[in-house]
């Protein structure tokens, strides 16, 4: 890869790789890397509603709707009215998506490992350092500009 000095585009080559690598290694669950991110949220929560992914995910709406349309129908998801608020539906996860729960850790640690090898502790390190200040660089920014 030649070296591009562009942030954006460096980011988002990064992004594509991980996501083309995750889907990859996902393929034998009938997952994507869409997909993932939403079940491992879910597996770590209580109850959730479309919005509250939403809201807690940075998702759009309609990208929540297809992601959990797919996890309900693979099997992972299941979706209930909620017993406080008939008018809202609750995001459950099913028997198989806690025992693929099991596996999920493993493959994110695999998929990291990936984009880090060759990196020193300390490059790895350093490189969180980095990206952390710039989401709190960007964070800042788009505070100040609205």
């Amino acid at each position: 890869m030649e070296n591009e000095k562009n942030l954006g585009k460096c980011l988002g080559r990064a992004h594509r790789a991980q996501a083309k690598f995750l889907d990859e290694i996902l393929k034998p669950y009938g997952l994507w890397h869409g997909q993932l991110f939403l079940l491992k949220y879910l597996l770590s929560k209580q109850v959730q509603c479309h919005k509250e992914l939403c809201r807690n995910r940075l998702i759009d709406k309609a990208a929540v709707s297809r992601a959990v349309s797919k996890l309900c129908e693979s099997g992972y998801l299941q979706k209930k009215k909620d017993p406080s608020d008939k008018r809202k539906s609750v995001l459950l996860p099913t028997e198989k998506a806690k025992k693929f729960a099991v596996v999920l850790d493993d493959l994110l640690e695999a998929s990291q490992n990936k984009a880090l090898e060759g990196f020193s502790e300390k490059e790895r390190e350093e490189l969180f350092d980095f990206l952390a200040r710039i989401v709190a660089n960007l964070d800042k920014g788009e505070r100040l500009a609205k």
